[in-house]
């Protein structure tokens, strides 16, 4: 193959309007090979909001790694300098980009000055967490300049997606794979590292490998368990719906991605795909203005344009198929707003994990006649209560439990038995005092800093980002979206 860039062509439609075509050439290019690398230094962090300082600087000082460099908007400023000055980071540069539009990362000015930086700093690892609408434009910054890129999930978030642009995840996608070298662009996206999902794929794996059977069916439920009232919403910063998109990028490519990566080893050649939207105008009519008015003394008062705000809530269901046949079913429904423990009106300052937010997730995984898997994991409290019930059970922090029946008459083993996420870190080796979610983030982080291949590398989430565009076309069209997918 000619030239050094991977030729990447993918479709989401079989009218083929989704597609990143950099040339007529669509076979993959072949991964290099890949030396063994010395631990990255100097680190870059770019954006330090509530999910940077939560895993980023959370995993610095438990490790205590002072970062060469942090890039944040100037309205927070005196927060950063404070916070830098908390943990004695003197050597860290700070700089300060002057924000004025969600999709403008920084002036021409300013990327001159942070080429400058990078260089002077001798940043070898950039980690990409502002918010979603700018991604791409510090991950390209770091990658022109052949720094390794750890970025959170997702990839971008493109502008006016709840209208139609569902074309720019694949577009941004391909932006990504032309500086991809194999191992130098990594996705945050931790049930990839989790030990409770890990324990899951290797028993779907090992039922096709010993049976040639593969998941004909995969019901996944997520519901954040967040309650933002309808005059906060058009306000929010952190997971807004007011840049036009809402649940399917937030905590949705989670969900997405872990279909996924539960499915990476099976082939499928085309998919089906039809989703639904839970609007603004839906959830105002669901939990209408009366309520807040009796329960709250609260009127909602702002008025909704028609289209431009994101979805509350997205329910999809996907056919993979091969040689023209179904081969699995997919149900992924994700709730923003479900059970929740808010009971006042005034939103508190937290609005990442101390809002009364609590999660709710489900994943029900049918092999054929031989075995049913089942994950459950149900909160019912929040981090910050004071008053917890036991972390690992059904109802605290950490629960997360699996529950696998087997047709113990031809395949052996016991017919029922559940394992708990507590049992998989004895047996790992891996107990930690922060939660399996947060310490397989960590664990990425780890494996980035240490330049070990990823779980999660970008290549991987090709499958991921062809599906989540589907199914953003499938939200706005209200119609079914078909297309075909690689198998990389």
């Amino acid at each position: 193959m000619e030239g050094d860039s991977w030729n990447f062509r993918v479709c989401i439609d079989n009218k083929d309007p989704l597609c990143y075509n950099a040339s007529m050439n669509t076979e993959p290019y072949p991964p290099p090979l890949l030396a063994k690398k010395d631990p990255i230094q100097n680190i870059a962090l770019f954006g330090c909001g509530p999910h940077a300082k939560r895993i980023y600087v959370g995993y610095f000082v438990r490790h205590n790694i002072q970062p060469k460099l942090i890039v944040d908007i100037e309205s927070s400023r005196k927060v950063i300098e404070a916070m830098a000055a908390k943990h004695g980071w003197h050597d860290t540069r700070l700089f300060f980009v002057n924000a004025t539009h969600p999709y403008i990362a920084f002036s021409d000015q300013e990327h001159h000055e942070l080429n400058t930086l990078l260089e002077e700093l001798m940043i070898g690892g950039g980690i990409v967490s502002t918010p979603p609408e700018i991604h791409i434009p510090y991950a390209r910054l770091c990658l022109e300049r052949g720094i390794k890129v750890l970025i959170d999930k997702p990839l971008s978030a493109p502008k006016d997606l709840s209208v139609g642009n569902a074309q720019q995840i694949v577009d941004d996608l391909g932006d990504l794979l032309r500086h991809d070298t194999g191992d130098n662009i990594v996705v945050q996206c931790q049930r990839r590292r989790h030990l409770g999902y890990q324990y899951v794929k290797s028993l779907i794996d090992g039922v096709s490998e010993e049976y040639g059977i593969q998941p004909h069916f995969i019901d996944i439920y997520h519901s954040d368990g967040r309650w933002d009232f309808p005059d906060e919403i058009p306000r929010l910063d952190n997971h807004p719906y007011a840049n036009g998109y809402g649940k399917l990028l937030h905590s949705g490519y989670h969900f997405v991605d872990l279909l996924c990566f539960l499915t990476e080893r099976y082939q499928y050649d085309d998919y089906r795909v039809h989703s639904y939207a839970n609007t603004i105008h839906s959830f105002k009519a669901q939990v209408p203005d009366r309520f807040y008015k009796r329960m709250f003394d609260i009127d909602n008062e702002y008025v909704f344009p028609e289209k431009g705000f994101g979805e509350i809530d997205s329910y999809s269901l996907l056919q993979l198929r091969r040689d023209g046949r179904a081969m699995t079913t997919v149900a992924i429904n994700l709730l923003h707003t479900g059970f929740s423990r808010r009971a006042w009106g005034e939103a508190k300052e937290d609005l990442y994990k101390g809002n009364g937010r609590l999660r709710h997730e489900r994943v029900n995984i049918q092999i054929g006649p031989l075995m049913n898997i089942q994950v459950h994991s149900y909160q019912s409290t929040e981090v910050h209560d004071v008053s917890q019930p036991n972390l690992t059970e059904c109802g605290g922090l950490e629960h997360f439990d699996i529950h696998i029946y087997r047709n113990s008459d031809l395949m052996g083993g016991k017919p029922f038995e559940i394992i708990t996420l507590e049992q998989l870190e004895q047996d790992d080796g891996a107990m930690n005092d922060i939660g399996q979610n947060e310490y397989a983030r960590h664990q990425l982080v780890t494996d980035f800093l240490h330049n070990v291949p990823s779980q999660s590398g970008i290549r991987s989430h090709i499958r991921t980002n062809t599906i989540l565009a589907a199914i953003a076309k499938s939200m706005h069209e209200e119609a079914e979206v078909t297309g075909v997918l690689r198998n990389d």
